[in-house]
């Protein structure tokens, strides 16, 4: 915990490092001693980050923040932390983080050229397939971000109309 900053989250998670299903221990936990959503997320999303392993690169920091949200950084900084080795995949990662913002790369379902609506209007009917059609355009775009404007969305959602995507 020394190596830990004095950050709540991250000497929490800490605690749980070697604990067997560490995130939903911690997660009942803090539920139980009444700890904010915020605390509970960005804990258990620590814990599941110190497990991971990785090579950075564009797509797999973009799936990360699709997960993760902006807790991400958080995420690199313990991960960092837990070991000095780490450091220099944790600012690699917070590079291509920045390069993801600077550039306004599309990594969420609402940086997406369409939306449910349009979705809809295309032939997806109306509920969860709608949420899983959204799920697969965003892979999509992530791997090949030129794919994010209307046209080539709509060229996918019919391509898959006959065959939904499964969903993740």
């Amino acid at each position: 915990m020394r190596r830990t900053e004095r950050v709540l989250c991250q000497r929490i998670a800490a605690l749980f490092h070697n604990c067997e299903n560490a995130a939903e221990t911690a997660v009942k936990l803090l539920k139980k001693y009444k700890y904010d959503n915020v605390t509970i997320n960005l804990t258990r999303v620590i814990i599941i980050s110190r497990k991971m392993a990785f090579t950075p690169n564009k797509p797999t920091i973009k799936r990360l923040m699709r997960d993760f949200g902006e807790s991400i950084n958080h995420c690199l900084a313990y991960f960092a932390a837990c070991d000095p080795a780490n450091e220099g995949i944790a600012a690699e990662c917070t590079n291509i983080i920045s390069e993801i913002h600077r550039n306004n790369e599309p990594h969420a379902i609402f940086h997406l050229a369409i939306n449910g609506t349009d979705l809809i209007a295309a032939g997806v009917i109306p509920g969860r397939a709608v949420g899983v059609m959204l799920a697969y355009l965003l892979e999509k775009v992530i791997d090949e971000p030129s794919l994010n404007n209307k046209n080539q969305l709509e060229m996918l959602i019919k391509q898959n109309l006959l065959e939904p995507p499964k969903s993740r």
